[in-house]
C-alpha cells in the first residue's frame, strides 16, 4: 500500500464516528493532564491531617520492609496493649529496637496496602534535600517528594471515580446528565483539595461507587424478566465485600453496611432474606481477620478507634485521651455516666453538621439535589439508589457525629472524619439529573443558546475550584505547625534507640523516620510514668502547636502541671541565670546551690534550644 493511500486511509478513520470519538478522547486526556499538573503547580500544599502523616509512614514502613508497623506512639495505644496483656514484650513498645517499629493500633489496612505499593512502584527519595530544584527553592525546603507522589496517586483515583460516576449517570440517565455530571465532578474543588491531603477519601470514592454499580446489577437481576448472567446472591455477596472493604479502609465507613441491608430488605424481591445474608456473609468474611489481629493486640476490635466515640465529651476534650496513660474511665460518673455524655456529643455534633455541612454538601450542586428529592422518576433504578443515597446521607451524619475526635479540631475542613464528603458523586448526579429535568421546561431559540446555558451552569459550579488559582499561590509548606527540615534535623541529632516525645509525633514519624510518643498530660507525674514503664525520654520537641497556647489561660490559670508552664520556668530559670540567682538549667549533676531555687523541678531534660519552628530539650548537648 502507497504512503498516499494509507493517508487517505487514516483521514477517512478520523472523520468516521469512531475516529471523532479517538480525538475528543486524546483531546480530554491532554486537558485532564494538563489541569492536573496546573493544579500541582498552582494549588499543591503538603500534608497537614496528622492521620494522613500516620497512614503514609505506616505505608513507608511498608513499602521498606517493617511490615504493618508505625514509629508514632501515643501514652493511650501503649496502655490498651498492656492492659489487655500486662508484661508481655510482644505487644510492647520494644522501643529499645533500633528504629522502634511496632504493631500499629490505630489504622485501618487497606489503604496504607494500597498506598504502599504505590510508593513501591515510584521508590521516592525519604530524605529532606533542600539541594534539588522543584524541591526546594532558593536552598529552602518547598515540597517533600513521597507526599507529592500520593497526591498524585489520589489524583489518578480522582479520575477512575469521575469515570465511574460518569458510566452510572449513564445507566440511569442519559449521555447529557453523565458529561455534566463528569464535568461538575472534575471541577469539584473539595475533591480535588482531598487529593492532596493524603487522605483515604478518594480511595473510599472508588469503592462507594463501584457499590453503586453493584446495586444497580443486583436491582436488575432481581427483577423476574432480567436476563442477568449471575444469581442475585453473587451481586449481593460483592456488595457485603465492597462494605467490608469500606471497613478496613476507614472504620466507620463500615457503617454502610447497613444501608445496604436496607437496600436489599426493601428493594430485593422475594428473595430478600437469603439476599441480606449473603450480602452480611461477605461484609464478615473480609472485615473479620482485621477485627480478630486487633482483638488479639488490644482486646478491642478496632483497637483504639473503638474509644473514639468516648473522644470530645465532657470526660475526654480535645487530645485528653490520647495523652492519658491511666484514663480516668471512673470519672464519667462526674459527667452523669456515659450514655449521657454520649448523647450530649450525638446532639451537639448533629445539630453542628446541620448548620455547617450538610448545606455545602456536593458544594453547591447540595441545593439542587434536596430540590430534586421532590421529583419523582419513572425508572426505578434512580429512585431506589436515591433512597440508598439518603439512607447513607442519615447513617453517616450519626457515625461522623459520634466519631468526632479531635482530628476534626486540628484540621476542620479536610479530615479523615468526614464521611458525608464520600456522597458527593451520588449527590452530583442527581443533581445534575434535576438540572436537566427543569432544562426541559425552557424554551431556547436555537440549539446553541441551550448549549451555551449549560456551559454557564457548569462553569458557575465550578467557580470555587477555579477561584483556587488565582494568585498568590497558598504556601507548599504547612507551617505551622510542621517545617520537615527541622524535624529531621532535630531526629538526627537522636540515637536511633533513644525515645523522643513530641506533640507532633505523627510528623516526627513521617519526616523524621524516628520513634516518638506523644505527649503525656503533664511534664510532672505524667512525663515521670513513661520514663519509668518504658525508657526515658531523651528528646522533647515542641511546635508551636504548644507553645501557641494563651498565655493567661493555659499557662498562669491552669491547674495541672502543663508543658507550657515547664517552657515558663525555662524562661524564668533563664532570666535568674544570667543575673547569678539560679542554678544552671543545663546543669549535669545534682547539686544545687543552697537557698536557690530550681524552677524546673525534677525534670530531667535541661539543656534547651530554640529553633525556627519548634524548642528541643535534651539531657544534653547534641548540636555541638
Amino acid at each position: 500500500m502507497s504512503h498516499s493511500i494509507r493517508l487517505h486511509s487514516w483521514i477517512l478513520a478520523l472523520e468516521s464516528n469512531r475516529g471523532r470519538r479517538i480525538l475528543w478522547g486524546l483531546a480530554g486526556s491532554l486537558a485532564l493532564a494538563a489541569l492536573m499538573v496546573w493544579f500541582d503547580l498552582s494549588c499543591y500544599r503538603g500534608l497537614s491531617a496528622p492521620d494522613a502523616m500516620e497512614m503514609a509512614q505506616v505505608a513507608r514502613n511498608l513499602a521498606t520492609g517493617h511490615g504493618f508497623r508505625t514509629q508514632s506512639i501515643t501514652p493511650f495505644r501503649e496502655y490498651l496493649a498492656d492492659r489487655h496483656s500486662p508484661g508481655d514484650t510482644t505487644s510492647s513498645l520494644l522501643l529499645s529496637q533500633p528504629g522502634g517499629y511496632y504493631p500499629d493500633l490505630v489504622q485501618p489496612p487497606l489503604y496504607p496496602c494500597i498506598l504502599a505499593a504505590a510508593l513501591k512502584l515510584t521508590k521516592p527519595d525519604y530524605s529532606i534535600n533542600n539541594g534539588k530544584r522543584f524541591w526546594s527553592a532558593n536552598g529552602h525546603f518547598k515540597r517533600y517528594k513521597p507526599e507529592f507522589f500520593i497526591a498524585i496517586f489520589n489524583q489518578l483515583l480522582l479520575l477512575v471515580a469521575a469515570g465511574l460516576a460518569f458510566l452510572l449517570a449513564r445507566i440511569w440517565f442519559d449521555n447529557t446528565v453523565a458529561w455534566l455530571a463528569l464535568l461538575v465532578m472534575l471541577g469539584n474543588r473539595t475533591l480535588w483539595q482531598f487529593t492532596l491531603s493524603g487522605l483515604p477519601v478518594l480511595f473510599l470514592l472508588v469503592q462507594i461507587l463501584g457499590l453503586a454499580h453493584v446495586l444497580t446489577r443486583l436491582q436488575g437481576a432481581v427483577e423476574p424478566s432480567s436476563a442477568s448472567s449471575h444469581n442475585p446472591k453473587f451481586w449481593a455477596f460483592v456488595a457485603g465485600v465492597l462494605a467490608g472493604m469500606g471497613l478496613l479502609t476507614q472504620y466507620a465507613c463500615g457503617w454502610i453496611i447497613l444501608p445496604v441491608l436496607f437496600f436489599i430488605l426493601f428493594h430485593g424481591g422475594v428473595a430478600r432474606k437469603n439476599l441480606a445474608v449473603f450480602s452480611l456473609l461477605g461484609f464478615f468474611l473480609v472485615a473479620s481477620p482485621w477485627l480478630a489481629r486487633n482483638w488479639v493486640l488490644t482486646g478491642m476490635p478496632f483497637g483504639h478507634a473503638t474509644f473514639a466515640i468516648l473522644e470530645g465529651t465532657d470526660l475526654f476534650h480535645g487530645r485528653t485521651l490520647d495523652e492519658s496513660y491511666a484514663p480516668a474511665m471512673a470519672g464519667a460518673l462526674l459527667h452523669g455516666g456515659w450514655v449521657s455524655m454520649i448523647t450530649h456529643k450525638l446532639a451537639h455534633n448533629l445539630l453542628d453538621l446541620l448548620q455547617n455541612s450538610v448545606p455545602h454538601l456536593g458544594g453547591w450542586c447540595g441545593v439542587l439535589f434536596f430540590c430534586g428529592l421532590f421529583l419523582g422518576y419513572q425508572n426505578q433504578g434512580p429512585r431506589r439508589l436515591r433512597h440508598f443515597t439518603l439512607a447513607c446521607l442519615g447513617v453517616f451524619m450519626v457515625a461522623q457525629a459520634l466519631g468526632r475526635t479531635w482530628l476534626s479540631t486540628v484540621s476542620p475542613e479536610f479530615n479523615s472524619e468526614n464521611l458525608l464528603v464520600l456522597l458527593t458523586p451520588l449527590i452530583i448526579i442527581f443533581a445534575m439529573a434535576f438540572f436537566m429535568t427543569l432544562l426541559e421546561s425552557i424554551q431556547f431559540p436555537a440549539p446553541m443558546a441551550r448549549a451555551g446555558f449549560m456551559a454557564v451552569v457548569v462553569l458557575f459550579l465550578n467557580l470555587p475550584f477555579l477561584a483556587d488559582f488565582v494568585p498568590p499561590a497558598p504556601s507548599t509548606v504547612v507551617y505551622p505547625p510542621y517545617y520537615p527540615p527541622e524535624i529531621s534535623q532535630v531526629c538526627q541529632w537522636m540515637k536511633p534507640d533513644e525515645l523522643m516525645m513530641s506533640d507532633v509525633p505523627w510528623a516526627v514519624a513521617w519526616y523524621g523516620r524516628h520513634a516518638c510518643i506523644g505527649l503525656t498530660e503533664g511534664s510532672g507525674e505524667d512525663f515521670a510514668e513513661v520514663n519509668r514503664k518504658f525508657q526515658p525520654v531523651r528528646g522533647l520537641y515542641l511546635t508551636p502547636m504548644t507553645l501557641d497556647d494563651k498565655f493567661f489561660t493555659d499557662v498562669i490559670r491552669s491547674d495541672r502541671d502543663g508543658w507550657n508552664r515547664l517552657i515558663l520556668g525555662f524562661i524564668i530559670q533563664d532570666a535568674l541565670e544570667q543575673a547569678g540567682n539560679a542554678p544552671s538549667a543545663s546543669m549535669k549533676d545534682g547539686n544545687k546551690t543552697p537557698g536557690r531555687v530550681d524552677y524546673l523541678g525534677d525534670f530531667p531534660l535541661r539543656t534547651a534550644k530554640s529553633l525556627d519552628g519548634g524548642l528541643f530539650l535534651t539531657d544534653r548537648p547534641r548540636w555541638e
